[in-house]
């Protein structure tokens, strides 16, 4: 009889844990569009906004830089607040951001309207991930936190696809329009299905953040800059290398953006798999992928193997999140929510600064060609980061 109460319960639990996962991966779903889409619809928004290409790639830095300020901040303000209710709160702002870019008449505007949708970005998905892992079984944390990051996979299969074809025929607002609509779903769906959590954080958030100086978090963060900066080097600007340098039709790209969604998904998936077997291994082996993909990409642009290759580069460039993720909770375990919401404010760094990298070596002598081979060298950093961090904690292991 105990037995098939207590059988029952564990149902149960598993069902609401499914649930709630669903819930934060729709908001993530929501997240991933909104930072993605924006790659499909650049030339839209030049074209309309008179301004170069380059220049707009700034709508990419900004949202990052609004990511990596907002993480962080945000985390002190609701360091104490009910888990729920900064949820809540932050998908408010979300909702709000877009609404101001269906809005907006001109490119300032429009820059501003990214900021205040960014600022919530950063610290949702790290107090999201904190939810997560607590719902599952140790040895699940990473498949977790896949979970969540299938939100921003279905995004590039579904949802970024679907905003570029929007973009394309009905403008860049009615893009911005249909994220604000999802959105405001994910919050309707938390309020009325997330239960009620409680924040357990007792300690001085100061000496949560005392957790930076650890070498070993520093490397995890560093790592994390460098072997997912290059994606968005590169990425930022794929309309514009699939049209000039394969000749893709402006159409074509709304379907190749769907293999590089599929590709995503599979990273995804194959990323959280392979940071429950060995995280060091998992790390390295999607770094050096993500690499030999940057280094093909900039010199084959046969139209044919250059889908296969943006295939490959979904795969390489989300296998590695939930590595990273679990590399940092792994060495700043003593605080989680200010570790994870910095890991997250590191990657929009990388993201922003790989955006601008991309935007300079564009008006560069160097040219269009070069920016995946800019992203190679970043990633190439990162690792060399790796090899020091698995050295160093074995080193560790050992002196215990």
């Amino acid at each position: 009889m105990n037995s098939s109460i207590e059988s029952s319960v564990s149902v149960t639990k598993r069902a609401n844990s499914t649930i709630v996962l669903s819930v934060l991966a729709l908001c993530v779903f929501s997240i991933g569009m909104t930072e993605f889409v924006i790659m499909g619809i650049l030339p839209q928004i030049a074209n309309d906004l008179h301004v170069s290409i380059s220049k707009t790639g700034l709508l990419v830095t900004a949202y990052s830089i609004g990511v990596a300020i907002g993480a962080p901040v945000l985390t002190v303000v609701t360091y104490r607040m009910p888990r729920k209710a900064v949820l809540i709160s932050l998908m408010s702002i979300f909702v709000l951001g877009h609404l101001i870019s269906v809005l907006s008449t001109n490119f300032t505007v429009l820059i501003i309207s990214r900021l205040v949708a960014s600022f919530s970005h950063g610290s949702f998905f790290g107090i999201a991930s904190i939810v997560a892992i607590n719902l599952v079984p140790a040895h699940k944390k990473a498949s977790a936190i896949s979970v969540l990051l299938t939100g921003a996979s279905i995004a590039n299969i579904l949802g970024v696809p679907f905003g570029t074809f929007l973009g394309q025929l009905f403008g860049w607002q009615a893009c911005f329009a249909i994220i604000a609509l999802v959105s405001f779903i994910g919050l309707i769906a938390i309020i009325f299905f997330v239960p009620f959590i409680l924040n357990n954080s007792e300690g001085d958030i100061k000496k949560e953040f005392l957790v930076l100086n650890k070498p070993q978090v520093i490397l995890a963060l560093l790592i994390t800059i460098f072997s997912f900066g290059g994606v968005f080097t590169t990425f930022t600007y794929i309309a514009p290398i699939l049209e000039q340098l394969s000749h893709f039709s402006a159409s074509s790209i709304i379907w190749i953006l769907i293999i590089f969604g599929i590709g995503v998904t599979i990273g995804n998936v194959v990323g959280g798999k392979l940071a429950d077997w060995k995280l060091y291994p998992a790390m390295l082996i999607t770094t050096i992928s993500l690499t030999l993909v940057f280094l093909l990409v900039a010199f084959i642009w046969v139209k044919a193997i250059m889908i296969g290759l943006v295939f490959l580069l979904g795969v390489t460039s989300f296998s590695i999140l939930p590595s990273l993720q679990v590399n940092i909770l792994r060495h700043a375990e003593e605080a989680p929510q200010v570790a994870s919401s910095i890991n997250v404010s590191i990657i929009h760094i990388g993201n922003a600064c790989g955006a601008i990298l991309g935007g300079w070596v564009l008006d560069s002598q160097w040219g269009l060609a070069s920016i995946p081979v800019a992203s190679s060298f970043v990633t190439i950093v990162g690792i060399i980061l790796i090899l020091i961090s698995a050295y160093v904690s074995r080193k560790d292991a050992a002196l215990r």
